[in-house]
């Protein structure tokens, strides 16, 4: 099921971008807006003077073409949305530590709290990650975004036979 979802989505972006768009959107389960851009670059020649007579040639790649690089949109897609999703558990855990009124850092992907709250701060973890879960993202992404292009996809695949509670009572599944 992993590899049919990272497939749908990478095939999604390509079908967005051969819409013409350099930019793909996509809403997290929270509510923030995501977005990768990707332009086709012209290779260009620039010839340079110096002061002193001297000359020589630069190769730059010129992005003033809004031309969608669907490549680049392919394998950037997957791996974005991933880190927008461990983007969104991170924010739901801070959200859900605040009420609590609990210190909190957070540094990259990593969570902490005063040890005294370790506990506390491993139910987060794991009731938010598994109501991040319990949903079928795949099909909200395949809603956004038929109706934000008014492209055509597939449907994405079926989910899996996991279930995100089953990591409940586990004692070392997030360290």
């Amino acid at each position: 099921p992993l590899r049919g979802a990272v497939d749908w989505v990478s095939d999604c972006a390509v079908a967005i971008g051969c819409y013409g768009n350099t930019e793909i959107h996509w809403p997290t389960p929270d509510g923030f807006e995501a977005m990768q851009r990707k332009v086709k670059g012209k290779r260009l020649d620039l010839d340079c003077n110096l002061s002193d007579g001297s000359r020589f040639t630069l190769q730059i790649l010129d992005f003033s073409k809004e031309t969608p690089n669907t490549a680049k949109h392919r394998s950037a897609m997957a791996p974005n949305i991933i880190h927008s999703l461990d983007a969104t558990h991170l924010r739901m855990v801070a959200r859900r530590l605040k009420e609590l009124g609990l210190p909190m850092i957070f540094i990259h992907d990593s969570f902490a709290t005063h040890v005294n709250h370790r506990a506390v701060l491993y139910d987060i973890i794991i009731d938010t990650f598994i109501e991040l879960y319990s949903r079928n993202y795949l099909m909200e992404l395949y809603d956004y975004w038929t109706e934000l292009y008014n492209v055509e996809l597939d449907l994405p695949p079926a989910l899996g036979s996991w279930e995100p509670e089953s990591i409940r009572g586990l004692r070392r599944f997030f360290l």
